[in-house]
């Protein structure tokens, strides 16, 4: 798995296809379903950044990027969104909400 630390689930000629997990070296990992190789369908993220600490993605992917309903937790800033995601970008209907006491 390019980039990746270690990948655990199904493969499809040495690819990741239907349900795995993926650790990657920054800390980062992926639980959910994948297609060809990347993510795509009902799956979990979780990104760790210098920057913006923990961010947390559970919805839909297309395409290995947050693509349909999801919920993004972004833990530093304290946001929450829930809502619809396009190529990776908030698109469409979604509520924002600040969590007070982060």
């Amino acid at each position: 798995l390019e980039g990746g630390e270690d990948y655990e689930g199904f493969l499809l000629d040495s690819v990741p296809a239907g349900f795995g997990r993926a650790r990657y070296r920054d800390g980062s990992e992926y639980m959910g379903l994948w297609r060809e190789g990347s993510f795509h369908g009902t799956g979990s993220l979780t990104q760790c950044t210098k920057a913006s600490g923990s961010i947390e993605y559970v919805g839909e992917f297309s395409k290995g990027t947050e693509h349909g309903l999801g919920i993004l937790g972004i833990k530093s800033a304290g946001l929450k969104y829930q809502g619809q995601f396009h190529g990776g970008v908030r698109s469409g209907l979604g509520v924002e909400e600040k969590i007070v006491g982060q």
